[in-house]
């Protein structure tokens, strides 16, 4: 079998599963469109509301107009988009770096193939799943009743934006040093460029017609920008598809002249090879060095968000504040004025610190069940050191990371609301923000220490489907029609609204003691756990 045939063959179900799901959010959108808001004034009032919350459009992007195609591009594109950004940093970085830190590459390299092969391949494997999943998204739309062309340019538009991510990714494994630094890279840039389009969307100027927004500038710095701004089911416009495929080229190109000169292993940046001489004396202590630049890059993800709710919020709503017809629709909807209007932004943009901590959490059990199935675990069982303590010390850690994101959300973007001068009450009311988010979290870092346990070989992946599924009953499970008991399983439809004026906090008491059951489940389970099964 060839070199690209076997790469092909290694992403023959991790590729699939990222295209189906992104098919699935865009049939599953389409289909539900027309039934929850088949009828056009009723779109027309909803997409007026939706110009005017700058919650919303940060969050789900800009819309074009009440037909039914652009509507549904607009709920599901940017997700779709996020989807084939971390898609391609995933992919990228096994066919490089991680091939690399597992001596794979070198292997390669003892046959007739050029050193640049790896990146070949990876741009290669990146397109064609990017391809297939455009492919999946355009069937998905066309699925759901929208026309073949609209469905078409959407599909399209999810590639490109994959194909730049691609471009991206592929550097970055030439410039970070080891497969988890190249991940972390990677996924922080798509992160960045998430917020970035969410900045420029949420502060962009309302159309005469109050059916569309124009996005400020730093929406046009975000690949998942480019794309959203296609609206291929309206203008069709294929001119913003053209910095996707130029950054894909460029750094492809980058790519290859850099991993042709490049030594083996090698990188600008270097890791620090720390003190010969540590103080380390506990295995806990252990746990936390090995993953405390992982937690610390999260804790960093948290803070950024936090800085845009704190620092974007006041400019957003002051923006919309200035149309007085936007202010008279905003009163009938958002009793409370400007302070609730505020509230509701916070709320809708902190709220994706549950994701960020969860996942800060969840990296932490998958580096425990990693160490058990390469076989690190059984060098520190030999010690004193138990099942049961090892895995506590690790979903210590887990807990620790998902605090620390929130946090550090919290308190960021109070400070950024202090100093705007929004008072001390606007502080603890987004601190309070951010904490809300952690029982959803904490529920998710639980269940991946007993996947952990359970199904140590399949835990790696099965965990971020199951924090992928509870984001889509938790985000589009009204969207969607999905019943009222499979919505209430995602622990995202549980987080309290904070801050509001009234708040229930029974849900979060209710998820956290879930996850102190589940917790104690896994540790019960690790007395018996095989060291490598």
């Amino acid at each position: 079998m060839s070199v690209i045939g076997t790469a092909f063959r290694r992403e023959r179900v991790p590729v699939p599963v990222w295209a189906v799901v992104a098919g699935l959010l865009a049939a599953a959108t389409a289909a539900a469109v027309p039934q929850a808001f088949g009828d056009a004034s009723e779109r027309r009032t909803l997409v007026e509301l939706i110009t005017a919350t700058p919650s919303l459009l940060a969050i789900r992007g800009v819309p074009d107009g009440t037909d039914e195609g652009a509507y549904a591009f607009f709920e599901v594109f940017t997700y779709v988009g996020l989807v084939a950004g971390l898609m391609s940093v995933f992919l990228v970085t096994r066919q490089t770096r991680q091939d690399e830190d597992l001596g794979r590459t070198e292997l390669l390299l003892a046959t007739p193939v050029h050193r640049r092969t790896p990146v070949v391949v990876a741009g290669w494997v990146s397109g064609a799943a990017n391809v297939l999943l455009g492919v999946l998204v355009a069937l998905g739309f066309l699925a759901g009743g929208l026309p073949a062309d609209g469905s078409a340019l959407a599909g399209t538009a999810a590639t490109c934006v994959g194909l730049a991510y691609t471009g991206i990714a592929v550097v970055v494994a030439q410039v970070a040093p080891t497969a988890r630094a190249t991940n972390a890279i990677g996924v922080g840039v798509v992160a960045v460029t998430y917020l970035l389009r969410a900045a420029g969307d949420a502060v962009g100027t309302r159309s005469a017609d109050r059916l569309t927004v124009v996005s400020a500038w730093p929406s046009w710095l975000s690949p998942i920008g480019w794309g959203q701004h296609v609206f291929p089911f309206t203008r069709q416009d294929l001119v913003p598809l053209v910095p996707c495929l130029v950054v894909a080229v460029v750094g492809v190109v980058a790519a290859l002249v850099v991993g042709g000169r490049r030594d083996l292993g090698a990188s600008l940046l270097r890791e620090r090879p720390g003190r010969a001489g540590g103080r380390m004396r506990t295995s806990l202590g252990l746990a936390w060095r090995l993953h405390r630049t992982t937690v610390i890059a999260w804790a960093v993800g948290g803070a950024v968000l936090g800085a845009f709710a704190g620092g974007l919020g006041t400019t957003a709503i002051d923006t919309i504040g200035d149309d007085p017809s936007v202010t008279k629709l905003l009163e009938t909807l958002v009793p409370g004025g400007r302070g609730a209007l505020l509230d509701e932004f916070v709320a809708a943009v902190v709220g994706i610190t549950s994701i960020l901590a969860a996942a800060a959490g969840i990296g932490a059990l998958n580096r425990a069940a990693e160490d058990d199935r390469e076989g690190r675990s059984e060098l520190l069982l030999a010690t004193p050191v138990g099942r049961v303590r090892r895995l506590a010390e690790w979903l210590g850690v887990g807990v620790g990371a998902a605090v620390l994101v929130a946090v550090a959300t919290g308190a960021v973007g109070g400070l950024c609301f202090v100093a705007t001068g929004s008072g001390t009450d606007r502080f603890w009311s987004t601190v309070a923000a951010g904490l809300a988010q952690l029982p959803a979290a904490l529920v998710l870092v639980a269940f991946a220490a007993v996947l952990g346990v359970v199904l140590p070989r399949a835990a790696g992946w099965l965990v971020w489907v199951a924090l992928g599924l509870a984001l889509v009953l938790g985000q589009f499970g009204g969207l969607l029609r999905v019943p009222d008991w499979a919505r209430q399983i995602s622990p995202f439809t549980h987080t309290p609204g904070v801050p509001a004026a009234h708040i229930d906090w029974s849900g979060a008491w209710w998820l956290v003691a879930t996850a102190v059951l589940l917790g104690a489940v896994a540790l019960v389970l690790a007395r018996r756990q095989e060291v490598s099964p």
